[in-house]
């Protein structure tokens, strides 16, 4: 660490799909871009696993087909490979299982969960088929010719009157920045933003704004379960809580047939998290669930990773100015897509382009030309030097 000495344009905290996003548009137009990364790996929850069946990929990741994803997916083609624009439409309304038979989905009625605002994300009529997001992070990282930090945390911002100077990293190093964008998890900024730059009702609202963590289930069946291409939610007739929504992808070929995945989410209250048991009996009811509408479902699987993820869904409700800027810090950017009222992965994209128009726009660089790939660029990963 002590030989990273450099001056940057810009620091992105925070290595998941949205920092990525923009770390790249900004390192494409020439700036100095350090990304710093708390886990070992960049991609957060876009990340993938190589399996001996192939390209794992992890968690419920879906995209509603609208206008306003098309152009954010268009936007960053070219940083995405050049895929956005293949993207292809599924119609299939979301499906639920009551007596015996799989029918439309058409509201909780009065058993309605708490968590219902980050379900309906997810009960979709028309969705895209698109690259899996594991592709889009390899795209990624493979064209980043800026600066990484893995295994490292911005643990405080260095403050001159109302601008950042630059950020301390694991509390001993110095990094200095013209701008700084921050792509973490929102509620992580109470203790991030110093308290006389962080308005006291702001401070208050964000504090009270409940975010949700989510517990996965991915499985790998030896043999196809459904053909369906639709959205399932699964539910108790009985607990509000009791819910569980996936679909299952199209079969693909492996040496001894054809295997499918399937992938299955809910919601688990923060406070929840602090007892173990919690988690367990949540686990326990979305089996539960999937035993009932596919009695077949567990026989044979040849894979599965449970992942609970903490902070992972919610709505934070921020006010910035433009939607991504801080209004008493002027070079802070926030690109969480906890701000950001589209959501998941279409608040991911959304976020990450309005932070990218807004800060070269306000640097007096065009912000209406896409990102271009450099034809000179070296499709590898820097690092600090050691």
């Amino acid at each position: 660490m002590s030989a990273l000495r450099e001056n940057f344009d810009a620091v992105v905290v925070g290595g998941g799909l949205g920092g990525l996003l923009v770390a790249n548009s900004l390192d494409q137009r020439g700036w100095r871009v350090l990304l710093v990364e708390e886990r070992e790996e960049l991609g957060g929850k876009c990340r993938g696993q190589a399996l001996e069946w192939g390209q794992a990929e992890f968690g419920l990741k879906v995209i509603p087909d609208t206008e306003e994803v098309r152009g954010n997916l268009l936007f960053f083609d070219s940083l995405l490979g050049g895929r956005a624009d293949h993207c292809g439409g599924i119609e299939a309304s979301p499906v639920t299982y009551e007596n015996g038979n799989f029918t439309p989905f058409v509201g909780f009625g009065s058993l309605s969960p708490p968590f219902v605002e980050e379900i309906s994300y997810y009960l979709m009529e028309r969705r895209l088929e698109f690259a899996e997001p594991s592709a889009w992070i390899s795209a990624l990282k493979q064209i980043f010719t800026g600066v990484v930090l893995p295994k490292h945390r911005v643990t405080n911002l260095l403050m001159d009157e109302n601008r950042l100077k630059g950020v301390l990293i694991n509390g001993v190093k110095r990094v200095f920045a013209k701008e700084v964008i921050y792509c973490g998890s929102a509620k992580n900024l109470l203790s991030l933003v110093p308290d006389e730059f962080f308005a006291a009702k702001n401070r208050q609202k964000v504090a009270r704004n409940r975010l949700w963590a989510s517990l996965s289930l991915d499985l790998w069946h030896a043999r196809p379960i459904s053909t369906s291409r639709s959205i399932h939610l699964l539910r108790s007739t009985k607990e509000a809580g009791e819910v569980a929504v996936g679909l299952f992808k199209a079969p693909t070929p492996y040496d001894k047939g054809d295997l499918q995945t399937s992938h299955w989410i809910t919601w688990i209250d923060e406070e929840s998290l602090l007892d173990d048991e919690n988690s367990g009996a949540s686990l326990r009811a979305v089996r539960r669930q999937l035993k009932r509408a596919f009695p077949e479902i567990f026989d044979k699987i040849l894979f599965e990773r449970i992942l609970v993820t903490k902070e992972s869904h919610g709505l934070v409700d921020l006010k910035l100015e433009e939607g991504v800027r801080w209004p008493e810090i002027e070079n802070f950017w926030v690109g969480s897509s906890q701000v950001n009222s589209q959501r998941n992965l279409a608040g991911v994209l959304d976020q990450a382009r309005k932070v990218f128009t807004s800060l070269v726009g306000r640097t007096k660089e065009s912000p209406c030309v896409a990102p271009e790939i450099h034809a000179n660029s070296s499709p590898s990963m820097t690092h600090p030097p050691t």
